[in-house]
């Protein structure tokens, strides 16, 4: 249980660098539309900090559906200053990363309800958030 946790973890924290290194080797059209993939990233990153926070305090937390990849994507703007933009979504991506290290093994199995029905535990809603994380980074991919 713990490698498949560890692992969740090492993949979240693979993807600043690829950011940075797709960023650095794409110029207009691509670069606006890659900023674009990394600011629902960011959102997505977000919106997990907010969602594991209510779920390992809360006793009996709630969770609505996160938005799809390409509506996520769709609802992005670009940041107005790209160093500001970066240096945030590595705090960020780095704050979820020092929670998720920090987490019990009962920590990664609190549950909370979910819109989508039933429950879901916190240690699914981090596989949810790879998947979502990989998926961006697919499509970062393909524009270099």
């Amino acid at each position: 249980m713990l490698d498949q946790y560890r692992s969740l973890i090492d993949e979240l924290l693979e993807t600043p660098t690829a950011v940075r290194e797709a960023l650095g080797h794409l110029d207009g059209d691509d670069q606006n539309k890659a900023l674009l993939l990394v600011s629902a990233l960011h959102s997505r990153d977000q919106a997990l900090l907010e969602r594991m926070e209510r779920i390992r305090k809360a006793s009996s937390a709630h969770l609505e559906e996160l938005p799809s990849v390409d509506s996520a994507i769709a609802e992005s703007e670009l940041p107005a200053d790209l160093d500001v933009f970066l240096e945030n979504f590595d705090t960020t991506r780095g704050n979820v990363v020092s929670m998720l290290m920090n987490l019990t093994l009962s920590g990664w199995s609190k549950r909370a309800t979910h819109d989508e029905g039933g429950t879901v535990e916190l240690g699914d809603e981090v596989e949810d958030h790879v998947e979502f994380d990989e998926a961006i980074r697919v499509r970062l991919d393909a524009l270099g």
